[in-house]
């Protein structure tokens, strides 16, 4: 059974207006689908999200990652799953693929410091 309910933007996209049912019983695939709705209306209302990443986060610990080739733009894509909202995908354009490689080797890999001649 589908989540239903209804949104609107009475003030603009500043805010959302969301009338649910009472009380809502909903299966694994029905909640991430109301997610998915939740995050569809969150793209649409400005501020936007901010374009890196600020203050406080929540982390998936031990997260799976997966990387596609992304036939029809070129570059990748790039796939990371948390365990509320599934599997997350961003495009990564080719030309920036050499930047995340340089990016995730310097943080997963760092060098190290120079050795000190006593």
């Amino acid at each position: 059974m589908k989540i239903e309910f209804q949104a609107s933007f009475p003030d603009g996209p500043e805010s959302v207006m969301i009338a649910l049912p009472p009380v809502v019983t909903a299966s694994a695939g029905e909640l991430s689908a109301f997610i998915d709705a939740l995050a569809a209306l969150r793209q649409a209302m400005v501020p936007v999200v901010a374009p890196e990443p600020t203050g406080t986060f929540e982390v998936a610990a031990n997260a799976g990652v997966a990387v596609i080739g992304d036939a029809v733009h070129g570059g990748v894509m790039l796939a990371v799953r948390h365990p509320g909202h599934g599997w997350v995908y961003g495009q990564v354009p080719a030309d920036n693929v050499p930047g995340l490689v340089q990016s995730l080797s310097q943080h997963a890999c760092p060098t190290p410091p120079p050795a000190v001649k006593h």
